[in-house]
This record gives C-alpha cells, structure tokens and sequence, in this order.
C-alpha cells in the first residue's frame, strides 16, 4: 500500500495522527507525574530507597522528554491544527 505524503514529507496528510500522538504523550506524561508523586512519597517513608530514587530521575528524564516531543508536534501542526507546509486551496 503506497503512503501518501505532504510537502513536509512527516504529516501524510494527516493532522489527526500527529493530534492523537499529542494526546498520548500527555496522557503518559500525566501518569508519569502521578508516578513520581507517589514515590516521592514513599521516598518521605524511606530516604534511602535508591530504587526510589532511580525510578524519580528516571521519570523525570522521560517526562522532560515527551514534553520536547509534544512541543515539537504542535509547534508542525501549527496553532490551527492544519500542517505548516500545507497548502489550502
């Protein structure tokens, strides 16, 4: 099955794809953020934990990186929610 493509060579086409992937990012992120509220939590119970305290700066690296992505698909599908290099006629 051939692939469409838009000018941009990213998109197909299909703003929706790159909307729904935006969703999913945040929606990771958010349960990322609950993650790491419980183990810091936990981490109040026992200071020392290092599993804790791996699994905090570990969420936080993913977390920072899924925010760059989700920034990174708005800033293609642009404020109207239409691809950048798209043309409408």
């Amino acid at each position: 099955m051939a692939s469409s493509s838009s000018s941009n060579g990213v998109l197909g086409g299909s703003v929706d794809v790159v909307r729904f992937e935006i969703r999913r990012l945040e929606n990771a992120v958010s349960k990322l953020v609950e993650s790491n509220e419980a183990l810091v939590e936990a981490l109040e119970a026992e200071p020392d934990d290092v599993d804790f305290q791996e699994a905090v700066a570990e969420n936080e690296g993913v977390i920072a990186k899924y925010r760059s992505q989700i920034a990174e698909l708005e800033a293609l599908i642009g404020v109207s929610g239409h691809a950048k290099d798209q043309v409408w006629i």
